[in-house]
């Protein structure tokens, strides 16, 4: 017993004389990442740009030859969208999904008369050359494919039934193969989703078609990608002018439509101007402005257009290129002021020139 009591009295000693564990110190917790407080209903006035995950640094690397603005128009969610091209901008009208996880949005001012061939081609019934467009570009048809109204359908379908009265036999049979192709764009689509993790968009590029008989969507040159909210002010307007902008190949000349110099070296400062004769003269109680831009960044805002020793506008500017670039796009925007009327822009010029 006595052995017993002193073997239960040495453990107490030797648990007692043992240190208390010591924790850790917490450690200081990573800050918070802030909410991503964008979401469907709240894209209007914000500007995407297209991004790649860089393979070295992990980092977001911005592609601006891809880039998105939302806006609302009568109450109704609108995207003007590039989907890389050099020039061009398209407009599209927005819808949220029945699911309400995303906005598709289809490219505005669809191509009637290229849906109307896209449905000649496609047509399983072969009727004579003189009667396919009012067999199968049917007023009802279009609208239900488009949306356009009743009275627009009828002019696209009116367009084609007078081409083929004139269109020679193998011109049409060449018409059906190629309206008769999943690469044949008749109109663009997006389906946008907010990735609130990153608080990206995950946009899917896509073009409408007809092939082989079926309605569908294929993916566009830039596919399925993430897009990234920029502060930073782009080019948005479309360019059907690119003849007007030219580079001088002499400065302090004038110059002609579509005399353009294209070709330059690394440092050399580049004047271009606008020779088009749309508004070479000031008119009494108007002002003029311009924004200038080089690879869709700009130049110049909102600067102040005088005029030059004979008296006209000096629709022009200047550009340094440091560095070697095959491609760079030049735009310039046009803007008029007269009395208390609201600015106005009168035209969007664009000239591509090469340095290298």
């Amino acid at each position: 017993m006595v052995a017993v009591r002193a073997l239960v009295l040495s453990l107490v000693l030797v648990g007692c004389s043992s240190k208390p564990e010591q924790k850790a110190p917490p450690k200081d917790a990573a800050p918070a990442e802030p909410a991503c407080e964008m979401n469907l209903d709240n894209l209007a006035g914000r500007t995407f740009v297209h991004v790649t995950k860089n393979s070295d640094t992990k980092a977001w690397d911005e592609d601006i030859m891809a880039r998105a603005r939302f806006y609302t128009d009568s109450g109704v969610t609108k995207v003007r969208y590039n989907t890389r091209a050099l020039a061009d901008m398209y407009t599209y009208t927005c819808a949220k999904s029945a699911d309400g996880t995303k906005l598709d949005c289809k490219e505005d001012d669809p191509r009637i008369p290229d849906y109307c061939r896209a449905l000649i081609a496609n047509a399983k019934e072969e009727v004579p050359q003189d009667q396919a467009a009012d067999k199968f570009c049917t007023v009802d048809e279009i609208v239900k494919l488009t949306g356009v109204s009743p009275e627009d359908a009828a002019k696209g379908a009116k367009t084609i039934k007078d081409e083929l009265k004139k269109l020679p036999k193998k011109e049409f049979a060449d018409m059906k193969k190629v309206y008769n192709s999943p690469n044949n764009q008749l109109r663009g689509v997006l389906h946008v989703k907010v990735k609130a993790k990153d608080c990206n968009l995950v946009v899917e590029d896509q073009y409408e078609t007809i092939a082989f008989g079926v309605v569908r969507e294929m993916q566009n040159v830039v596919g399925s990608a993430y897009f990234r909210e920029t502060k930073n002010d782009y080019v948005f307007e479309h360019c059907k002018d690119d003849k007007n902008l030219i580079a001088l190949a002499k400065p302090g000349t004038f110059g002609k439509p579509g005399e353009t110099k294209r070709e330059w070296a690394p440092g050399e400062t580049v004047p271009f101007r606008f020779v088009g004769p749309e508004i070479q003269k000031p008119e009494s109680g108007c002002t003029y402005t311009m924004d200038s831009w080089m690879n869709y960044e700009p130049v110049t805002k909102d600067a102040a257009v005088g005029t030059d020793s004979s008296g006209r506008l000096d629709w022009s500017f200047t550009y340094l290129f440091q560095k070697a670039n095959p491609r760079n796009i030049a735009h310039l925007y046009r803007y008029k002021t007269c009395g208390s009327e609201p600015k106005k822009l009168v035209s969007v010029s664009c000239t591509g020139v090469k340095v290298q």
